[in-house]
């Protein structure tokens, strides 16, 4: 029972901090658009990992890795950029992109793992209360990238 309360405060404080782009001003055409990408992305993810033979795993372990290798990139780009105020776009723009792409890979690892846990059976409240906050979280970090370049592409049209 405690696993529901605490699941959805998580739910609600996760509103809480999505409403305050209303609050900034964000286009809720740009919402929509990042919602339906969002979704989109997320169901295809989820369906490739849930359906998947092979154990996904390895590769994101392998994934991991590689976004430890994207955040030292970054942090260089991110030093150049003192140096180099120009550098700052394009470090964003690839920094925000990598992370994207890995999370994607870990979405379908996640939803993977959750149907290698139903199919064993451990289908207990808190495992799934726990699969269910995985999952959302993924989606929500997916939103908000997609969110983030919806809104890139909104400035570079005005500009």
């Amino acid at each position: 029972r405690s696993g529901w309360l605490s699941y959805l405060i998580y739910c609600a404080l996760f509103g809480i901090f999505l409403s305050s782009f209303v609050v900034l001003g964000v286009p809720f055409r740009a919402f929509g658009e990042a919602f339906a990408i969002s979704a989109l992305v997320f169901f295809v993810l989820f369906i490739i990992g849930y359906f998947s033979p092979v154990n996904l795993n390895v590769i994101a372990s392998m994934a991991c890795s590689l976004l430890v290798g994207a955040l030292l990139i970054g942090l260089f780009f991110l030093l150049m950029s003192a140096i180099a105020p120009e550098l700052y776009l394009g470090y964003d723009l690839i920094l925000s992109g990598g992370v994207l792409v890995v999370m994607t890979i870990l979405i379908a690892a996640d939803a993977y793992n959750v149907k290698r846990l139903v199919a064993n059976g451990s289908a207990s409240d808190n495992l799934m209360i726990y699969c269910a906050s995985m999952l959302y979280t993924d989606f929500i970090y997916i939103f908000v990238r997609v969110l983030y370049f919806v809104l890139r592409s909104y400035v570079n049209r005005r500009n």
